[in-house]
């Protein structure tokens, strides 16, 4: 850490702001109200097709 701070002296304050914005947070939320709607649809609660139907959901989502 001591060496990257050393080379980036602001990457702290970078990551900081990058996590305060969360610049994501649409993609994960939606993907999160569309799975959770799929799961209480079919009831499902095996973890890998819930894992699975989020994966699938995801990808759907980023090539829209």
């Amino acid at each position: 850490m001591q060496v990257l701070l050393s080379l980036h002296p602001d990457y702290l304050d970078i990551v900081s702001a990058f996590i305060e914005n969360d610049p994501i947070k649409p993609i994960r939320e939606a993907a999160i109200q569309r799975l959770q709607e799929q799961h209480q649809a079919s009831n499902s609660s095996q973890p890998d097709t819930w894992l699975g139907q989020l994966l699938s959901n995801a990808i759907s989502f980023v090539r829209r």
